[in-house]
């Protein structure tokens, strides 16, 4: 995920310092090109990560209003984006072109840091470990290495497990004898 939007920002801000000089033709077809690159780190990374976070991180009983407010949200900034973006981008208007790639760099770098400090690390996660987080307050940067109730519990169960077939394992090698 980190990976993915510093990749976003890096091409960002390559179409829009390649946007500088309007009039060099090799400069615009780089910026086309860089922007094909775009969505494919986009689709290949964060693309649908809103959904899948949406209902990973979620309570279990808040997740059907989670997911409805997060796709509320979407579609709400889509809406914004698809009425801003013509005017910023023809020429009888703000003309800026390839310039307003400016604008996604900025909000893209902030979304490295909301990612690295906000967004939690799920992976390996059951969804009770999700909401025992949760409740206990852990900061999302100690999601990854903090033990849960439930982690500890299954550990126990598990050494318990290996003693009793570690001694089983011994006493019938012995009767073989």
């Amino acid at each position: 995920m980190i990976y993915g939007i510093t990749a976003l920002t890096v091409l960002n801000l390559i179409v829009a310092c390649a946007g500088l000089d309007e009039d060099n033709s090799s400069a615009m077809t780089a910026a086309s090109a860089f922007l094909v690159m775009y969505n494919f780190f986009y689709n290949l990374g964060i693309g649908p990560l809103p959904y899948i976070m949406a209902t990973e991180v979620s309570s279990v009983s808040l997740r059907a209003k989670t997911m409805a407010l997060a796709t509320i949200t979407n579609y709400a900034f889509q809406c914004m984006w698809s009425f801003c973006l013509p005017y910023m981008f023809n020429p009888d208007q703000a003309n800026m072109g390839s310039k307003i790639n400016f604008i996604f760099t900025g909000m893209s770098f902030l979304s490295i840091f909301v990612f690295y400090f906000i967004q939690p690390e799920t992976a390996g996660r059951s969804f009770e470990e999700i909401d025992e987080l949760f409740a206990e307050h852990v900061s999302p940067r100690k999601w990854k290495s903090y033990m849960t109730q439930k982690q500890q519990q299954s550990d126990k169960f598990y050494d318990k497990l290996k003693q009793e077939v570690s001694h089983n394992e011994y006493a019938s090698d012995h009767e073989a004898v």
